[in-house]
């Protein structure tokens, strides 16, 4: 703390006190490596609370290394300058459900033990998830990506849900890992969107989702779903492994289907598909049923 030889957490109650008291709401704060039980927490939300909101509303917010050793209630919260959390921990579940970023939110390198709720929270500018650990259920359910989008070598351990999102921006998944469903179903991507590489091992769920300008992407996964998915411009499904169906899909320009020939990755890193066999690239296609097969084309022959 600024002016003092501790942090927050270990303030007498008198300095504690004072230091709260000081706070109005769209104050700026750093609590950088902070421990933050879950009363400290709710005792600095209630010093940043709007009175006409209601809401906690923070400024610039540094929580970079924090370590939150309880459930975070973080819902409805606002943040109006930029907010970092880079390698904070969140020890429990962690709630940001409805919460509003205006500036970048930066959580890469975090760590989420518990499960993790950004359900209708919105974005304004970039949402930074590179290098997050997601080891229970991570729920991004409509929430509003207004920048870029960057989950770059995020690993989730459990199931990851983006149903229902709007990605107005970029979207980076390069290098991330599911180790079960990834959904993406009634998702809005507005941008030319390259998804992946990336490894999921169970499903892809694209069911009902929107791409309104070109889509590239590249997966190596057991299924993929794009039952409904709507293609307004073109598309380029590049898999590994992966069973594809394409049950009434909507295709406004040509899509193209390849089961790519190796690993994915770059010429610096090439990706671990463990557990997938790493010689096999075959896709198989397990319905066509109510798509215009015409504006689909299929590449390496290796279809049924």
């Amino acid at each position: 703390m600024s002016g003092y030889s501790t942090c927050l957490a270990h303030l007498n109650e008198p300095d504690r006190d004072a230091y709260l008291a000081g706070l109005t709401s769209g104050s700026d704060i750093d609590h950088r490596g902070t421990p933050l039980t879950a009363p400290l927490l709710q005792a600095l939300l209630q010093a940043l609370q709007d009175p006409a909101s209601g809401r906690p509303t923070f400024g610039a917010t540094r929580f970079d290394e924090a370590l939150f050793t309880d459930a975070a209630f973080l819902m409805e919260a606002r943040f109006t300058g930029a907010a970092i959390f880079k390698k904070a921990i969140f020890a429990d579940s962690a709630f940001f459900l409805g919460s509003a970023f205006t500036g970048d939110a930066i959580f890469s390198e975090a760590k989420f033990n518990g499960s993790c709720l950004f359900a209708k929270a919105e974005f304004d500018a970039g949402a930074f998830f590179g290098n997050a650990q997601f080891e229970e259920i991570a729920i991004f359910l409509q929430v509003s990506f207004g920048g870029p989008a960057r989950f770059e070598k995020a690993e989730f351990s459990d199931r990851a849900g983006f149903s229902e999102a709007l990605f107005a921006d970029d979207v980076n998944f390069f290098g991330a890992r599911f180790a079960e469903e990834l959904s993406f179903s009634e998702a809005v991507f507005k941008i030319n969107s390259v998804i992946g590489p990336l490894i999921c091992n169970e499903t892809i769920d694209l069911c009902g989702a929107i791409f309104e300008e070109p889509l590239t992407l590249e997966a190596a996964a057991q299924k993929v779903l794009c039952i409904r998915t709507q293609w307004r411009s073109t598309a380029n499904l590049r898999l590994r492994h992966a069973r594809l169906d394409l049950s009434r899909a909507v295709t406004n320009q040509p899509v193209s289907v390849t089961a790519h020939f190796g690993p994915f990755g770059n010429p610096a890193e090439v990706l671990d598909e463990a557990p997938f066999p790493v010689h096999q690239s075959s896709v198989f296609v397990t319905s066509l049923q109510d798509v215009d097969a015409a504006q689909t084309t299929f590449h390496q022959h290796r279809f049924l």
